[in-house]
């Protein structure tokens, strides 16, 4: 700083001093002034507190979306996979029912023939049987044990049916 010349100047750098002084009491009384100082910081920390908690409410908001939209396209995953294996297993299922079906008809089919086969015989068997009885031929009557051996073999086909037919209802 240079000394001033004129008393002009003399009391322009007076004026200047002035306000620097009065800038740097006020400073001073600042930062002396300590409620002051406190209601400032905690405006303060109560701005950055609101911030904060608004920036984690966000955060919070995306976090949300962004589980929900997961959780929803693993339950379509999930849904779908599921869907899946409920058709397979039914095709498996329907394919198994009419396997059985097949099986069980043929079964079936195959003891009506052959009890339609021992009916005749009986049938014929019990015709000789009345015949040679009526005739007195009692020994030819003993020579034919087909009736109980027709009886046997009936109870066997019926036997077979019933088996095939609870076979198909597991």
């Amino acid at each position: 700083m240079s000394t001033p010349s004129s008393p002009d100047e003399l009391r322009a750098e007076i004026a200047k001093t002035r306000a620097d002084l009065g800038e740097t009491a006020a400073a001073l009384a600042a930062k002396a002034d300590v409620k002051q100082r406190v209601k400032d910081s905690a405006t303060e920390t109560k701005q950055k507190a609101a911030a904060k908690v608004d920036e984690t409410k966000q955060k919070a908001a995306a976090k949300v979306d962004e589980v929900t939209q997961k959780a929803a396209a693993k339950v379509d995953e999930v849904t779908q996979k599921a869907s899946a294996k409920v058709d397979e297993v039914s095709q498996k299922a329907s394919a198994k029912v009419d396997e059985v079906s097949q099986t069980v008809a043929a079964k079936a089919g195959s003891a009506a023939v052959k009890a339609g086969e021992l009916r005749e015989r009986v049938a014929d068997e019990a015709v000789a049987t009345r015949r040679d009885l009526q005739q007195g031929d009692v020994a030819a009557v003993a020579r034919r044990p087909l009736p109980l051996t027709a009886v046997a073999t009936i109870a066997a086909a019926v036997g077979v049916v019933v088996l095939v037919i609870r076979r198909a209802r597991r």
